[in-house]
């Protein structure tokens, strides 16, 4: 199934080939950004590098397993106030909430999600075609040509 990424009803792009072997409740797909992704792409990699820089401070798996599913996302905005980075990681994610993301499939029913992300991967263009093919072997080749590539990545 094809996926488009939409915010507020603009196309930011569309989800190529899907990623297996991920997380459990995390989907992932080669992205294939429109020319109105070029609005929002500095955001999204913003938040990519303050959430690698923060990431010390996620409580564990286990922990997470321990809150009411409810409160797990004040648990962990909890857990990070205490990093002077934390609040421009806080106003990135309500910049990113406010986008209003959505994945719509070719019917355009909007896929439930909790969280969806953008992250720009640093690959060769030999080593993403190389993953691009173990993943699609139809893949058109001109989809690794040129960097940069990228990661839709859905909590679902």
């Amino acid at each position: 199934m094809t996926y488009t990424l939409v915010s507020h009803g603009e196309t930011l792009g569309h989800a190529g080939a899907e990623l297996t072997g991920l997380q459990p409740n995390v989907r992932g797909w080669h992205f294939r950004p429109a020319p109105a992704f070029a609005r929002v792409s500095g955001l999204l990699l913003e938040v990519q590098e303050a959430t690698s820089g923060l990431e010390e401070l996620m409580p564990s798996p286990a922990t997470l397993a321990s809150v009411r599913e409810d409160e797990r996302a004040a648990f962990v905005r909890n857990a990070m106030l205490s990093d002077p980075r934390a609040p421009r990681f806080l106003e990135l994610m309500d910049e990113v909430e406010a986008l209003a993301l959505e994945l719509r499939d070719e019917g355009g029913t909007t896929l439930p999600t909790r969280t969806i992300g953008v992250t720009e991967l640093e690959l060769s263009p030999k080593a993403f075609r190389e993953v691009l093919e173990a993943i699609d072997p139809d893949a058109d080749p001109a989809l690794s040509e040129v960097p940069p590539f990228y990661l839709l990545v859905a909590g679902t």
